[in-house]
């Protein structure tokens, strides 16, 4: 059996649904016991590559065209990336720009953020050299003090970094926000995002989860180490494609 048959009979098998790696490769081997499990391996990599289908996680498919999001940073938020190459070219820092989180509200906000994470013992310095640059920022400990500075854009913050992959290399050693951390950091830090008093959280996991393809597992995770878990499954729980997901992992 060749390589494009194997991948015809998959995507016949499992259209509009969800599977594991390990039931894709049995129902194969059903068909043909001499197709090897790395060749469909392969075929399922060439699957996703093509965006024929969606990888909901580790080991999970979901075979229907779901575009997978990528961020547009605002002029603002590119102008401060550019600083930081210039004035830090060797700081490794992640830049998250809330202005593209409208698409997945009801309400649009008055203003946005620029939330760039650094390593803890660096916030001061970022701050002071983004202020040298013409840039006002504030660390978080200060984002009360920013609140009383006018602005006609954006407001820009610098705050401790958290590991985690779920990043996008965007220039240099800058990196912006996957939106599964996105999501997740709504959660952990709403004063930075403005949604402390706004019920936009759960509009934002509904709209995404629907209209995009979500790596559940790498947000799970995610949410586990800032200890937003819990939260984040009971806004993922009116998601069809996030119970396609759990169907599919049980």
């Amino acid at each position: 059996m060749t390589t494009q048959e194997v991948k015809k009979m998959i995507q016949k098998k499992f259209a509009s649904s969800t599977a594991q790696t390990s039931d894709i490769i049995k129902y194969v081997l059903s068909k043909d016991e001499s197709v090897p499990p790395a060749t469909v391996s392969w075929v399922l990599y060439d699957i996703v590559k093509n965006k024929e289908a969606v990888r909901f996680g580790r080991g999970v498919y979901f075979f229907s065209l779901k575009p997978t999001w990528h961020p547009v940073l605002s002029e603002k938020a590119a102008q401060v990336a550019d600083l930081i190459i210039e004035q830090m070219p060797y700081l490794n820092a992640t830049i998250a720009d809330t202005s593209v989180l409208n698409e997945l509200m009801e309400q649009q906000p008055f203003s946005y953020a620029i939330i760039i994470e650094v390593p803890k013992r660096l916030i001061d310095s970022v701050v002071q050299k983004l202020v040298e640059g013409g840039i006002m920022a504030f660390s978080r400990a200060n984002r009360k003090l920013g609140a009383l500075y006018p602005r006609s854009d954006a407001s820009v913050y610098v705050t401790k970094a958290v590991k985690t992959s779920a990043v996008i290399p965007y220039k240099g050693n800058i990196n912006t926000s996957t939106l599964e951390k996105l999501m997740v950091d709504i959660l952990a830090v709403p004063e930075l995002y403005g949604l402390s008093q706004s019920g936009e959280a759960e509009n934002i996991f509904i709209n995404a989860s629907e209209n995009y393809a979500l790596d559940y597992s790498m947000m799970l995770k995610y949410a586990t180490n800032r200890g937003k878990r819990k939260e984040a499954v009971d806004l993922l729980t009116n998601s069809r494609s996030y119970q396609l997901y759990r169907e599919a992992i049980i």
